[in-house]
This record gives structure tokens, C-alpha cells and sequence, in this order.
């Protein structure tokens, strides 16, 4: 048992208590007072607190300094300071000032904390064209840490420190494996598009992009060689997890150039879907739309169910656009329990520091939510269009987060496009990239 001594409690202390000990790792905490400590005769304790526990115990000890971040409520405009540990090279924020012999240099409940409920981006800020929140403002970009699991990382060391001090072992529940997801914004490329291949044609020729004229006759006379047909392809290196894969479908009601999917009322689309569904995972892929309000969600939820005869319970945000604390609203509103949007467009690596699954905790309410987040680390648009990488180079990347991944055992998932196999549209040679990330272990390829 892990006693933690504290001289208060609150929401955001046992949010993150339950993180670390339930939902990362497997044991038994209770938080408990100072007088109730001197009667402890078994288990560890964590001193949470800026001052020496004045009596003598018979058990371990650990203290970690306790800023005020996780007592407090409301937000308050936050300027954490990253220093880097000199001897794991890690970095780290929320240190106490004045408090010296503690068991860690900084208060890791508190930096946890900051850093999955996402505290800084409830603050007022410039959105980009698709009204998000901007990598570069992030404290992990700012510090150079994207790339790093630094929550992970850093729990790893504070379990270790825990079961070397009690001698004891701790199960832990989250480790390390690859998980694919698909986004499905169209299913064809060129098939049952009509006459709305003109405009494309003529462009095509003006450019001289005269295999895509083929390509588009082709699909014209067959749908399914239409280059984003590549679902065959995509359950063939998926392998023994296709079914376990969430394909999250774009559905909106009215497609546009923005929301790109064929309209609901084609037939082959409705039959496709009916089909497809009944042997895969299926997620909504909200439109750009939707964003509007519960009202416009809530439409493209039920349709979806209605279409397909399942429950949708799973998310993913189009354009990776949401904003905190709006769109989590607004999906459990809609019955949604499972969100895999926590990642940037624009960067590869941890958007909340972690490649463990959260529950989403709403800072303006001061509470948890049953939403569970599934963060993101690797997209296929993040490194083609955002990067302008080469195969190889994205190879080399996915290699790179792979290695961190596996070093402190967490999961990594990654977002793949059924058009992400058109060489046409200069995706030529990154089935390699997808074949690659499949691999679980670096060491492979």
C-alpha cells in the first residue's frame, strides 16, 4: 500500500493519483493526514509536502515537493520553468524554491498534471487557419521536448525510485505496442464523382498529369481500382489487428471542399459503409462543420449510427481541430467515450508528453470526465505535406520514436489516410513508411 501524506486533497491531486497508480501502473493508494500517519506500520509513504515530516516512521519515505498548482482553482495564467535534470538529462518544471533533500528536484504531480489536462491551452491565444492551438506555443515545442515522452519517461524513474525504497513490484497496466488508426475522408478518389471530374481533368492536362487522366478512367469504369479504394492493401499489413484498427469515417451532411466525403445518398457509398462496418471498428470523423455546435455533431453521430446499425462511441476531430474546453464537450454530449485527436498537425511526437491513454480532465469544471484520450505521435500529412519529407526520412523519424517509445515501454499510435497510397498524388513509396511503423520493434527493419 502507498500512503500519501498531504496536508489537503483535491480534484486535480487524485486526477493524477489515479493516472499514475490506476491507469499507468496497478497498486493501491490512499491519501492520508499527518496525524494518521504516525500510526503506519506497512507500505510507503510519500511525503507530499514542503517540510520534514515531524515524526519518526517505521516504513520508507519519499518526499516530493508540493508546488501550489494542484490546489488551486480556476486558471491562472502559468510560466512553468524547464530546467533539465544533469544527471537523466530529462526536463522537468514546477520546482519549489527553497525546499532541499527531496526525494526529486520537482514537484512531478504538479508537471504531470500541467501537462495532460493541457492548462496551457486554455489560455488566450492565436489559432491558426483551421482554429487550432499551435504547436510552436506549446511548452514542449518551446523546450524542445515534443519528441520525447516526457511524462513517461519521468514516471518510469519515480516507479522505479517507489519499488526500490519498499521493495516491492508494481504491475503496469499501459505498455508499450503499435496501434494504427485510419481516417476514411473519401472513399473513392475519382469513381462516381461524374461530372465533377471535369474541372480535375483540365487541370490534370494543364499540368501534365496525364497518368491521373488514366487513373480517373479507370476508376470511372471500375470503382474499385479507384486509388483510394486501398482498403485490401491497408487489412494486408494491418495483419492479425485489422479488426481492432478504428477507421473513423467523415460523414458529412453536406460535403464540400473542406469535407470531402461523397454525398450520403450514393448508393455505393451507403452499401460500402453497411458492409464495411459489420467486420471493422468504426469511429466518427466529426466535419469541419460540425464545429459549430452540439447540434451539428449530434447529426452526423446519429446518421452514422443509422447508416451503420453500431454505437458510435470513438472520435477523431478532422484537421486534428478542436479547442478546449468546447469540442470534449461537445463529444460527450454526444455519447462519445473515446477521442484520438491529442496530437499536432504540424509535429510529430507527444502533444500532452505521454503515449498512455488519459481520461480528459475539464479545467473549467475542476473535475474528470469519462472521455478517455488516446494521444497521437506520428501522421502521415504531418510528415509529407507539413515536413515535406522523403520516404527515407520519414522512415528515419518513425524509427527515432519507435526507439523512445519502447525505452519506457509506453504505446505509440500513428493516423494513416486510405489516399495515402496514391503516387499520383505524391504519396509514391509510403506504403514503406506504414509498413514500417507496423513493425513493433526498431531493431527489425
Amino acid at each position: 500500500m502507498i500512503h500519501i501524506i498531504t496536508s489537503g486533497t483535491s480534484p486535480r491531486l487524485h486526477y493524477v493519483l489515479d493516472f499514475i497508480f490506476r491507469e499507468v501502473y496497478e497498486t493501491d493508494y490512499h491519501i492520508i493526514t499527518p496525524d494518521e500517519a504516525k500510526f503506519l506500520d506497512s507500505g510507503l509513504v510519500i511525503l507530499y509536502s514542503n517540510y520534514i515530516f515531524e515524526h519518526s516512521l517505521n516504513i520508507p519515505v519519499i518526499q516530493i515537493p508540493c508546488h501550489d498548482l494542484l490546489f488551486e482553482k480556476g486558471i491562472i495564467l502559468q510560466n512553468p520553468e524547464v530546467k533539465y535534470d544533469p544527471a537523466k538529462g530529462l526536463p522537468y518544471a514546477f520546482e519549489v524554491p527553497d525546499v532541499k533533500d527531496t526525494s526529486l528536484p520537482f514537484d512531478i504531480f504538479a508537471f504531470v498534471f500541467y501537462l495532460l489536462s493541457r492548462y496551457e491551452e486554455y489560455f488566450p491565444h492565436k489559432k491558426d487557419k483551421y482554429q487550432r492551438f499551435p504547436a510552436e506555443l506549446s511548452l514542449a515545442v518551446r523546450n524542445t521536448f515534443i519528441e520525447t515522452p516526457v511524462v513517461d519517461i519521468w514516471l518510469t524513474v519515480f516507479i522505479k525510485m517507489v519499488c526500490e525504497k519498499a521493495l516491492l513490484t508494481v504491475r503496469k497496466k499501459q505498455c508499450y505496442d503499435i496501434y494504427p488508426t485510419i481516417d476514411v475522408d473519401a472513399v473513392w478518389a475519382f469513381a462516381f464523382k461524374g461530372i465533377n471530374n471535369l474541372p480535375g481533368i483540365g487541370k490534370d492536362i494543364l499540368l501534365g498529369r496525364f497518368s491521373n487522366v488514366k487513373d480517373r478512367y479507370v476508376s470511372f469504369k471500375n470503382p474499385e481500382k479507384d486509388p483510394f479504394f486501398t482498403f485490401d492493401k491497408i487489412e494486408n499489413i494491418l495483419g492479425d489487428v485489422k479488426h481492432k484498427t478504428p477507421f473513423f469515417i467523415l460523414y458529412a451532411k453536406h460535403p464540400n471542399r473542406l469535407d470531402t466525403n461523397h454525398k450520403r445518398s450514393l448508393k455505393p457509398f451507403s452499401t460500402w459503409l453497411k458492409t464495411f462496418s459489420k467486420t471493422h471498428k468504426i469511429g466518427i470523423h466529426p466535419s469541419f462543420f460540425s464545429h459549430s455546435g452540439t447540434k451539428e455533431l449530434t447529426e452526423e453521430v446519429l446518421s452514422l449510427e443509422m447508416e451503420t446499425g453500431k454505437k458510435i462511441k470513438q472520435s477523431r476531430q478532422h484537421f486534428l481541430s478542436f479547442s478546449l474546453p468546447k469540442t470534449y464537450r461537445m463529444l460527450l454530449q454526444c455519447g462519445i467515450t473515446e477521442d484520438y485527436s491529442m496530437g499536432y498537425p504540424e509535429k510529430t511526437g507527444y502533444r500532452a508528453s505521454t503515449g498512455y491513454s488519459f481520461l480528459w480532465y475539464d479545467l473549467s469544471e475542476e473535475k474528470t470526465t469519462s472521455l478517455r484520450l488516446h494521444p497521437v505521435q506520428i501522421m502521415d500529412v504531418t510528415m509529407k505535406k507539413y515536413h515535406g519529407w522523403s520516404v527515407e526520412k520519414a522512415i528515419q523519424k518513425v524509427e527515432n520514436l519507435k526507439k523512445n517509445a519502447l525505452k519506457c515501454d509506453s504505446p505509440l499510435r500513428f493516423i494513416w489516410h486510405n489516399s495515402s497510397f496514391y503516387k499520383g498524388f505524391g504519396w509514391e513509396n509510403w506504403e514503406n513508411v506504414f509498413t514500417t511503423m507496423m513493425k513493433k520493434n526498431y531493431e527489425e527493419d
